[in-house]
This record gives C-alpha cells, sequence and structure tokens, in this order.
C-alpha cells in the first residue's frame, strides 16, 4: 500500500561540557482515530525496527532511555508536538539527535504545504487536515532550532520531498491537490533541485566540533508515493536503509545503498517509481550513527 493519504468524495566530549548526548524520537502511525483514514500495515514495524537499530550494540549504540518511541494511539499531534519540544529544550551543542517518521503524507496542496498524518488528524471538512496534522512548517521550525547539532531527520511518507521545501535557501515545491491522485514523472522534487545528493567524497564530522550538521532523508520526492511492501514486511524505504545502517553505520553510505535497491523493488513490485532523496547542510560530510 502507498503511504498517501486520498479521501474519496556516541560522539566525544566538548570541551567544558557534559559528554555528548545521542536522542532518537521515532515514530510509527499505522492506525488512525479518524476511519475515514486509510488504515497502513508497516509504519509500526517500521518505528519499532528503527528503534531498534539505534539502541542495539552493533547498531547506533544509543541510550535506551535516550530513545522515545511512539506508535499509533500515542503519536497524537499534541504529544509529537510536545516531543519535539522537549528535544528542543534539551539539546546541546555537540549532541546527536535522530527523528523518524513513518505514517500517511498529505501531497502538497495550492500553497505548497505538506502534512504528516497524525493518529487524531481530523480530515473533514478538508482543510482541517492542515490544523491537525504534522505541519511541515513545525517539522522545519525544529530543524532551525536544532543549532550546533549533528540532526538526522527522516521521512517515511508520501511526496515527503516536498516537507523540507520551506527552509531557507529551498525553492517553493509545485503545486497538488489534497484530494485529487495524479500520476507525476518520477523527478527529483523541484524543492530539492538547488541541492545536490551526497557524493562518494565527504568529510567526517568531528566529534569534538560544535557545529551544525543537517542529514534529512526522504522516502520519495515531492510528486511521489512512498510504498510499503507485503515481501518485506516495512516500508520499502525503511527496510533498505536499515539495511545499509547495519551494514555501514554511516547515513550517506546507506542512503547510497538503499536507494538503488528502493527503486527496484517498488518497479517490480508496484509497477511505480519512488525516488528517495537525500540532502546535506551543509554539503559533503558524513554522519556516522555508531561512533
Amino acid at each position: 500500500m502507498e503511504r498517501a493519504l486520498y479521501l474519496s468524495h556516541t560522539p566525544g566530549a566538548i570541551p567544558g561540557r557534559a559528554p555528548a548526548q545521542k536522542y532518537g524520537l521515532v515514530i510509527g502511525v499505522q492506525r488512525f482515530a479518524n476511519s475515514k483514514v486509510p488504515q497502513l500495515t508497516y509504519p509500526a514495524k517500521d518505528a519499532q525496527d528503527f528503534a531498534n537499530y539505534l539502541v542495539a550494540t552493533r547498531g547506533g549504540h544509543f541510550t535506551r532511555a535516550n530513545v522515545q518511541l511512539m506508535l499509533n494511539e500515542q503519536a497524537t499531534l499534541r504529544n509529537i508536538d510536545t516531543a519535539l519540544t522537549q528535544l528542543e529544550r534539551k539539546v546541546h551543542p555537540g549532541d546527536t539527535v535522530v527523528v523518524f517518521i513513518s505514517s500517511h503524507g498529505a501531497p502538497p496542496n495550492d500553497q505548497g504545504n505538506m502534512n504528516v498524518i497524525t493518529y487524531d488528524t481530523v480530515i473533514t471538512p478538508r482543510e482541517q487536515i492542515f490544523y491537525t496534522s504534522l505541519s511541515d512548517t513545525r517539522i522545519q521550525s525544529f530543524i532551525s532550532a536544532m543549532k550546533g547539532v549533528q540532526l538526522l531527520f527522516i521521512l517515511d511518507t508520501c511526496y515527503s520531498g516536498a516537507a523540507f521545501s520551506k527552509l531557507p535557501g529551498f525553492m517553493a515545491s509545485g503545486a497538488k491537490d489534497l484530494f485529487v491522485e495524479e500520476e507525476q514523472t518520477a523527478t527529483a522534487s523541484p524543492s530539492l533541485s538547488n541541492l545536490q545528493y551526497l557524493g562518494k567524497q565527504h568529510t567526517t564530522v568531528d566529534a569534538n566540533a560544535s557545529k551544525d550538521l543537517t542529514l534529512l532523508l526522504t522516502a520519495s520526492s515531492a510528486a511521489e508515493k512512498s510504498w510499503e511492501s507485503n515481501q518485506l514486511q516495512n516500508g520499502v524505504f525503511t527496510h533498505y536503509l536499515i539495511e545499509g545502517l547495519q551494514q555501514t553505520g554511516e547515513v550517506n553510505a546507506a542512503f547510497q545503498y538503499a536507494r538503488p535497491k528502493v527503486e527496484k523493488q517498488v518497479e517490480q513490485e508496484k509497477s511505480a517509481t519512488q525516488t528517495p532523496q537525500i540532502l546535506a547542510l551543509p554539503q559533503q560530510q558524513s554522519l556516522y550513527l555508531n561512533n
């Protein structure tokens, strides 16, 4: 099933500070309070699998108490907003923050707004969706608040490539009506066109440095669906990203591993296109989660 919402009519210590911490916020929503929202099959498993990777000794090696897992009924808009606010208040320069969300994504509307559907999203009348779901504006304000932090933000939702379109320096995303299913050519999101994919040459982050590093991973472009797979029993992107992280521990390398596998799996299983996106601010830097 695609993850679109359609409605029928340990880094090192910084001198003078406590040792740097690693925090995770992992969210998976496949059941929804509103019966009109189509149920999904694997987002809760996606989130559980990703959280398991973060805390595994041979995975991210995060402290379990520092990883918050929110599934289904727990993942209301208020609870997610509270969790993001808590992270904004507790992190310090040099910390690492990972946010992972698997759910439905609403196509960008005529204002270019993309929203992630939460457990309690209201969808009628249609404009309520933009007040009762996780907005791209809230996501981008969280990213902007992560000063001096190594941030990895992952979205496994349809149209996830549009979620970061309002960050400074990004171009506006294309319009698409929320309630009309349209097929578009699977190209990179217009909002991402002024940034390059990370190449093979990259610089390892200095664990003792207090500097911004933002890595944004999306399961698809702004114009594409993100699919889940009965064969893989996961979201396709989540499955291969975790597999890549288990093999490499480094985000860029894991993405480069996952992207062609996602494209091939979706083409073979769904006869569709799905083009994962990766952006780095600044460019050409890497992040090892298992340090």
